[in-house]
């Protein structure tokens, strides 16, 4: 988990120190939870590490749904034999480059799950953002769609820590501007992405056209993804593509934001049996602790050791905590 207090901007999901999870599907076979669509135009060596966030991922019921957008050949012959390498894969080429969002549309309408991720090609997943964003849509059916927060990263570093809570701010900037998990009933409902726009135009609008439905979604207050991101940021097209929006969405703009339920309101009765499966391959011995709070100055500390000591020993663990604290000193 990413400290949002001192986020490492250099520490990816896919660099060499980062803990390598060992989780592998026991049937690479078997019937995805979830659907992932990334759309590829001329992949390199950024996609190669999105690969990598992607196959660490807790949750392996996936299929991953690429559509190559009309690559040149080399790139079409390295996406061929990507695509052999894991029956979760599905090759899609699209003949001529149409552009992201077409590309995307292809994706979920191919999708065989009823929750799709979309995940472009330079974007990189932490190990549990798929089942973070899973459970989170399966334990609140009121919600349409769920992310994270982003690690921003490349030639701009910056935590984005704002998202659909933001509501009415949606009508000024796009503040879910990362991948998101997205209900197959909702993107129905709303339609395509609008094969017309880019540059992250078509997420904004899609969301705005959604919210104009009355749907919405949730963020997840914790660092789920990384963004790359260069210099090429212009506020003055965020400027003009908001008057557009305005044009297409007069609505929420001269009403107001609809009232969008919150958690509490959404809730509904739990689950009588787990609603997918993530059956895993078992690699190494597993060992789940859970404790109620870890005291990092006292007993907590004395776990911690045991656990690393454990992990030295061929053991794979989890420590689930409820909060992390520190030991009062006397006289406080």
């Amino acid at each position: 988990m990413i400290d949002p207090e001192k986020p490492n901007f250099g520490g990816t999901p896919v660099d060499p120190w980062r803990a390598r999870l060992s989780y592998r599907p026991e049937d690479a076979g078997g019937s995805p939870a979830l659907s992932i669509v990334t759309p590829v135009y001329d992949p390199g060596a950024p996609f190669r590490e999105t690969v990598k966030s992607v196959m660490r991922q807790s949750l392996q019921q996936w299929e991953w749904i690429v559509v190559d957008d009309g690559s040149p050949i080399a790139a079409r012959e390295w996406l061929e034999a990507f695509a052999l390498r894991d029956p979760r894969i599905r090759l899609i080429r699209n003949a001529e480059r149409l552009g992201r969002a077409a590309a995307c549309n292809t994706g979920f309408a191919a999708a065989r799950t009823d929750f799709v991720y979309r995940l472009d090609p330079d974007e990189l997943l932490e190990p549990t953002a798929l089942e973070k964003s899973l459970w989170f849509l399966v334990a609140h059916p009121g919600y349409a769609f769920a992310n994270g927060w982003s690690m921003v990263f490349g030639a701009r570093r910056y935590l984005w820590s704002s998202g659909f809570e933001q509501e009415r701010a949606f009508l000024d900037e796009n503040h879910a501007p990362g991948p998101a998990l997205i209900r197959r009933s909702t993107f129905e409902t709303a339609g395509n992405y609008d094969e017309t726009l880019a540059n992250g135009e078509e997420d904004w609008e899609l969301w705005m056209r959604c919210a104009d439905r009355g749907l919405w979604g949730a963020t997840i207050p914790e660092t789920l993804h990384w963004i790359r991101r260069d210099d090429g940021e212009r506020p003055e097209r965020c400027s003009a593509f908001r008057e557009e929006l305005r044009q297409r969405h007069p609505r929420l703009f001269d009403r107001g934001f609809p009232r969008v339920p919150h958690a509490s309101e959404l809730e509904g009765p739990a689950a009588e049996r787990l609603p997918f499966a993530n059956r895993l391959k078992r690699r190494l011995r597993r060992l789940l602790v859970v404790a109620p709070q870890l005291d990092v100055d006292a007993a907590g500390a004395l776990l911690l050791e045991a656990v690393q000591l454990l992990s030295k020993h061929g053991w794979e663990i989890t420590v689930a905590s409820a909060g992390t604290g520190r030991r009062k000193r006397r006289g406080t």
